[in-house]
């Protein structure tokens, strides 16, 4: 990790309560111990569970000089800085408008940080000054 790399991962009370939730639903799964559409739901919920865990374990933001590459389960994604326009936060959520007239959200669970905006935000300025 460089100096100016800014490493952003998911809150970790989001990552218990998933967790929580998943043992809730599987001890609710071991209690009834029979065969029927509230058990086939409950492990429908903890593969749900499962995979939310997973995909938050594995899901991350790094801002460095070059851009900003936003990883998660099924997507690995690069978007260097020279391609961003703007980093604007709207209704609570982090969004990334491009110079093609794209906007990409940021994932979910990074909304309303206002240090990856401001961090963003002031390396689009320092890039357009060169």
């Amino acid at each position: 990790m460089t100096i100016s790399e800014k490493i952003y991962k998911p809150p970790k009370w989001l990552f218990w309560l998933l967790i929580f939730a998943f043992i809730f639903v599987v001890a609710g799964i071991i209690v009834i111990r029979d065969i029927s559409f509230t058990t086939i739901a409950l492990f429908c919920m903890a593969v749900l569970f499962a995979a939310a865990i997973i995909e938050l374990f594995l899901s991350k933001v790094v801002v460095d000089e070059s851009g900003v590459e936003i990883t998660g389960l099924f997507r690995k994604e690069m978007i260097s800085l020279s391609e961003l326009e703007k980093a604007k936060i709207e209704d609570h959520e982090l969004f990334l408008y491009l110079k093609n007239g794209t906007v990409r959200r940021m994932p979910p669970w990074f909304a309303g940080k206002a240090s990856l905006q401001k961090i963003l935000s002031h390396r689009i300025k320092n890039l357009s000054k060169r």
